[in-house]
């Protein structure tokens, strides 16, 4: 994750240098004039909207074939983790494939880098980590915005006098066994895989905007700096000609004790009925002024998927809800308390 975490501290320094001394009131416009969500957005911001509800329903795990999976080796999990458009599989070790530890299924932006595989009827482009041995990407498209990328990671366990596979060859073989498949819409709500059918996956993060943006002109900010196509983040300013005004919403599945524990000016709280911690100074990376609150929904019940030898890959997980504000954590908390409530209508 930190690439994504590199992303949202790009995002935050943009907006700082775009900042006026201009005040974040709102503007004339008042609550009962405003339209309903999103049609107060722009067409451009519409119609991102709209695309990303499209992908909203969709299950990055349905794009890994069973029998490619088992050509690597035995999964003790497959499901979420990490950010919401990411699939995880992890394998016992060792794997039939030598130094494979995990591999992972995630929606990209296209364009990540020259496809220059044939793989079947598309051309595949791959990437390997920047320290060598340590993972390797490919992807094929789905649409003409979007890549399922395909990423085989080394076993962080191995030895370093063992055997390694290929990363970047069964990397290559993932996404010759998902290309048959490439343009079907597996989907959440009938999904196997472990967490991944959540309520949660189905609010739309920007939905917020519905009631936080009323009396302001709010904008989607663009987000160049992350290469991941995620309609389970938000970014947008209140104000688009007042950068101060910038804020990120964003889910994941991750260890709740890493968001839900106090720690340095990490505090715990409680907001709209969830658990939650607030931190003021969330680190040196971000801009000074930034509010960081996690929300968490609670942590999910373990999952072990079938022939498993170990452990409980994902116990102790939660589904949690992150939001950055720019200009401090009142406006966080406004966002985060409308989130809360928004969840807690979601139905089931």
């Amino acid at each position: 994750m930190k690439k994504v975490s590199a992303a949202a501290a790009v995002l935050f320094s943009v907006v700082v240098a775009a900042s006026s001394c201009s005040s974040t009131q709102p503007n004339s416009t008042t609550q009962a004039e405003q339209p309903a969500y999103p049609e107060f957005l722009s067409a451009e911001d519409k119609a991102t909207i709209a695309y990303r509800d499209t992908l909203r329903t969709l299950d990055p795990c349905g794009y890994l074939d069973d029998a490619a999976i088992r050509r690597i080796g035995t999964p003790t999990y497959i499901g979420a983790e990490s950010i919401f458009s990411w699939c995880t599989v992890r394998f016992a070790s060792p794997s039939a494939v030598p130094g494979i530890g995990s591999i992972s299924a995630a929606m990209m932006r296209s364009g990540s880098a020259d496809a220059t595989h044939q793989v079947g009827e598309v051309k595949a482009w791959t990437i390997p980590s920047a320290k060598p041995g340590e993972f390797c990407r490919a992807g094929i498209p789905v649409d003409d915005r979007s890549d399922i990328v395909l990423s085989a990671y080394a076993d962080p366990d191995a030895r370093a006098d063992e055997p390694k596979g290929d990363l970047c060859a069964t990397a290559l073989d993932l996404a010759r066994a998902t290309v048959p498949h490439r343009l079907e819409r597996p989907l959440r709500a009938t999904s196997q895989r472990a967490h991944i059918n959540s309520r949660l996956a189905t609010l739309d993060p920007c939905s917020v905007l519905g009631t936080i943006a009323q009396g302001h002109r709010p904008a989607l900010a663009s987000p160049d700096a992350d290469p991941y196509v995620d309609p389970w983040k938000c970014e947008f300013l209140l104000n688009p000609d007042d950068g101060s005004t910038a804020q990120i919403v964003r889910y994941m599945f991750e260890s709740d004790a890493a968001h839900m524990t106090a720690k340095g000016t990490r505090k715990e709280t409680t907001i709209g009925g969830l658990r939650a911690t607030e931190d003021p100074t969330p680190g040196d990376h971000l801009a000074a002024g930034t509010c960081e609150i996690s929300l968490s929904t609670a942590p999910q019940p373990p999952v072990i998927e079938p022939g498993a030898p170990t452990g409980r890959a994902d116990a102790g997980y939660s589904e949690i809800i992150t939001i950055r504000a720019l200009n401090g954590c009142a406006p966080a908390r406004t966002t985060a308390e409308e989130l809360a409530r928004l969840y807690r209508q979601l139905p089931g």
